[in-house]
């Protein structure tokens, strides 16, 4: 394994929240196909029964922020309940199979009573994502854009527990959790590429010839200062 910062950002949350499987047959399923948009509102909470998801916004300057992805078993759309205001959105990575959960059906008295278990289990995912969202946030505060990328390409080594793997993701989408526009991502690819760093990487291929150093780069290259001001 490779210890790194940014580890916590790229793994996909699977089968947090299965205990909530078996209200399943209750509740309106939905099928989406892959790249469909779901909105956040605040009426639902929506339970990830197949495929795979990442959640987003979009900020002022009209930048995409990816934040996590999720696979089957997982909960999502509790962002948009407490504040519905930040308008998250939802992107299916492939064919999803959606639940939608009533908050008023999960909010009476009864049901607390009945499923304690669940409360418990939502409370435990809601942890979660947030020391998920400590990291994110502490990171692209206080790195470089090199760092940051190095950082990333270590989280996916950590995950696969390999050199040699295939990401999954595009660099398109390594930038938009990272706050950078892609252009950065592929020219920092492109320097440890011609350093001997690392070698193919692309969505389905990533060869990195040595850990260490880029190890070694990532710590060097941490910045101590804040790039955000209050």
């Amino acid at each position: 394994m490779y210890p790194t910062s940014f580890a916590h950002l790229f793994l996909r949350l699977t089968n947090v929240n299965d205990k909530w499987a078996s209200l399943l047959p209750d509740f309106k399923q939905i099928i989406y196909k892959k790249n469909s948009i779901i909105k956040g509102v605040e009426q639902f909470l929506f339970f990830l029964e197949k495929g795979s998801i990442h959640t987003s916004f979009t900020s002022i300057s009209g930048t995409e922020w990816i934040f996590i992805f999720q696979q089957q078993g997982c909960l999502f759309n509790e962002l948009s309940i407490f504040d519905n205001s930040l308008k998250f959105q939802y992107t299916t990575n492939s064919e999803c199979t959606v639940r939608q959960i009533p908050i008023k059906a999960i909010q009476s008295p009864g049901f607390i009573e009945k499923h304690p278990d669940l409360y418990i289990n939502f409370i435990e995912m809601l942890a979660l994502k947030e020391s998920i969202s400590y990291s994110y946030f502490s990171d692209l505060a206080y790195s470089s854009a090199r760092s940051k990328v190095c950082q990333a390409i270590l989280a996916l080594a950590n995950e696969h527990d390999t050199t040699v793997f295939n990401p999954g993701i595009t660099q398109s989408e390594i930038g938009a959790m990272l706050g950078l526009h892609q252009t950065s991502v592929a020219r920092v690819i492109q320097e440890l590429r011609k350093e001997h760093i690392l070698g193919a990487f692309t969505k389905n291929r990533a060869e990195i010839f040595d850990i260490d150093l880029l190890k070694k780069i990532s710590n060097e290259e941490y910045q101590p200062q804040p790039n955000f001001y209050f």
